[in-house]
């Protein structure tokens, strides 16, 4: 996704604007921005690193909506929520010993796999379901993203 949205605002400055409660991206910049990068296309990637960054440490449900707002993305494919369930999964084994917690409940919402305080399960089915869920968002957010903003005739 990240890619993606980069390569839009690279082509489409002025939607680093959009804006999507829950989402902070970058509001100010460093003056370091302006002196340590040669000429303006390379500051400029560095303002769309620095806002990215910002948009990817907010909630997966607040960054998807940003991303559906940015490229006109309907979130209504069921792969949404199996992502939503994945980056939970994620969050409980890298920080919660593979636990389920009530963050893990809340952020996995109806596609919870467990119950409080159990383990949460990791098959090879399910990280193949992963992969193929990544794959498909990958697939959506492109697929749009190509639709609303046609690449700009490049030299």
């Amino acid at each position: 996704m990240a890619d993606v949205l980069a390569e839009i605002l690279e082509d489409y400055p002025n939607r680093i604007s959009t804006s999507v409660q829950g989402v902070t991206g970058t509001k100010t910049l460093p003056i370091e921005v302006l002196f340590d990068n040669p000429d303006r296309d390379a500051m400029w990637q560095e303002v769309v690193r620095r806002h990215l960054q910002g948009v990817f440490f907010s909630s997966p449900r607040a960054y998807v909506a940003y991303v559906a707002e940015l490229v006109g993305m309907n979130t209504g494919d069921t792969a949404f929520e199996d992502f939503y369930e994945i980056k939970a999964t994620r969050d409980a084994v890298v920080h919660n010993s593979s636990i389920a917690n009530p963050l893990y409940l809340q952020k996995a919402g109806s596609r919870a796999r467990c119950s409080l305080g159990e383990r949460i399960p990791i098959s090879s089915t399910y990280f193949d379901h992963s992969v193929a869920t990544l794959k498909r968002l990958s697939g959506i957010v492109k697929r749009d993203a190509e639709k609303t903003f046609p690449r700009p005739n490049r030299n």
